[in-house]
């Protein structure tokens, strides 16, 4: 899986494993709104699955915590800027 859009057509959910915050607690990851993602933002950077990540947050339309990088209101605005998909 080298995109997004590969990662939005898979249901393969092996890159979790391999997912830099694989072993790490999900505090940073889901600040308060009084809390700031840079700390989350930074161990999505070195992240090699980040972009699957990303898109598996958008494919099940997940609005909170930091995912593949991305904030709450980063994928909020991806997601209105992108048809929502039929039901299966």
């Amino acid at each position: 899986m080298n995109t997004i859009l590969d990662a939005l057509a898979s249901n393969d959910r092996g890159w979790t494993e391999r997912a830099a915050c694989a072993d790490l607690g999900t505090t940073r990851f889901f600040p308060s709104e009084s809390e700031s993602s840079v700390a989350a933002i930074v161990v999505c950077e070195q992240c090699p699955v980040s972009s699957q990540c990303l898109g598996y947050a958008l494919a099940h339309r997940i609005v909170d915590g930091v995912w593949g990088g991305t904030t709450k209101r980063e994928r909020v605005r991806m997601l209105r800027m992108r048809p929502k998909q039929p039901a299966a």
